[in-house]
């Protein structure tokens, strides 16, 4: 299923969804460890969302998904440098 880059309401989610599960569940985090693409392909992240995580990007991320969720981007270390 293809989602449209205008499409607001779902802005966000599966970012959330995958960072929420990572921050959850240690064997998904050693997945996401040996290969961050494969996870990130599994949860439909757009570009822009996959760019953010591996750029570490977490004013990016804040935007995307708020203040609530930040602290599972901050758990998982998202900043791959």
């Amino acid at each position: 299923m293809s989602k449209s880059t205008d499409d607001k309401s779902d802005t966000g989610n599966n970012l959330r969804d995958c960072l929420i599960d990572l921050s959850n569940n240690e064997n998904l985090r050693k997945k996401f460890a040996k290969d961050p693409g494969k996870i990130m392909d599994k949860y439909d992240l757009s570009a822009s969302e996959k760019k953010m995580i591996q750029d570490g990007d977490i004013d990016g991320i804040k935007s995307s998904i708020g203040d609530e969720f930040l602290i599972a981007a901050t758990y998982i270390n998202v900043a791959q440098k």
